[in-house]
């Protein structure tokens, strides 16, 4: 496994965090400025999980479909972010 390096006690929270909810069946969303890791620290967390564009809703149906968990990137790109067939 790959370890993240971070100084930031928020980033070190989310982390702590994630990992604490790992087992459960929970939606999480990151926000932040473009460029900060945000992707990185996802797949660092979930080296496994499925990861689609949310530029491309059709694919990213297709991937919740397929998937129990799901890593979608340009979330807000996405025509229908409160669509109940995201969250079922």
């Amino acid at each position: 496994m790959e370890t993240f390096f971070t100084t930031s006690e928020k980033i070190q929270h989310i982390m702590k965090s994630f990992n604490l909810t790992k087992t459960l069946f929970v939606s999480s969303i990151i926000i932040g400025e473009a460029h900060t890791g945000k992707k990185s620290l996802a797949r660092y967390l979930f080296p496994d999980t499925e990861l689609v564009s949310g530029e491309n809703q059709e694919e990213v149906i297709a991937a919740l479909e397929n998937h129990d968990e799901l890593i979608i990137t340009d979330f807000e790109k996405l025509s229908n972010q409160s669509a109940s067939k995201f969250w079922e």
